[in-house]
């Protein structure tokens, strides 16, 4: 990423896919079902800094980081949304996106968004590197999946997980990116 003020794009993006692919692996502990999530990315100007004294935070703050939230809530499950910005980013690198049209966005105006289709064929080793991290990650999870299933409530009812921005997946790259994810369930 030295060196190339623009990176920060190509290596959300290459996240988004490593995260696409590496979230099929996953299966919901109580039905078995597939899991899928939306990716939102959104290339701009952000502030970073730690908060709090007792339990102190590393977080992003800004409009590049709320378009990015956006970019997901307004997206399809198993898709990669991003913002007019990150397109033309990622176009000059070779990337493939496909206009979605003029989407509404809330709390914002109304904006082209783009799919992120395709990766350059010279990304795919950083993508397989990444998916391959991720599946030792993901064998520690279904691990702690199992222990969670095999362990009882004192109601001896299953306990739902809840979905909120605490325990949703979501991620920030890079100094002027960010990305945004949300795990939902295959319909």
């Amino acid at each position: 990423i030295i060196g190339d003020k623009n990176a920060h794009a190509t290596a959300t993006a290459d996240m988004a896919f490593a995260m696409r692919a590496a979230v099929k692996l996953v299966r919901a502990p109580h039905n078995g079902e597939a899991l899928s999530i939306r990716i939102g990315i959104h290339s701009g100007s952000a502030m970073t800094g730690v908060l709090g004294t007792i339990m102190p935070k590393f977080c992003f703050f800004g409009d590049t980081v709320n378009t990015a939230s956006r970019m997901e809530s307004s997206g399809m499950a198993g898709e990669i949304q991003v913002s007019g910005p990150t397109a033309a980013l990622l176009t000059k690198k070779g990337y493939t996106l496909k206009s979605r049209g003029v989407v509404q966005i809330k709390g914002k105006k109304d904006m082209e968004t783009f799919w992120l289709i395709k990766h350059p064929e010279n990304r795919r080793p950083v993508i397989k590197e990444a998916l391959k991290m991720a599946k030792v990650d993901l064998a520690k999870l279904r691990a702690l999946l199992r222990d969670v299933e095999t362990s009882e409530c004192s109601d001896h009812e299953p306990q739902a997980a809840s979905r909120s921005p605490e325990n949703g997946f979501g991620a920030t790259t890079g100094r002027r990116s960010s990305a945004s994810a949300d795990h939902r369930r295959n319909k």
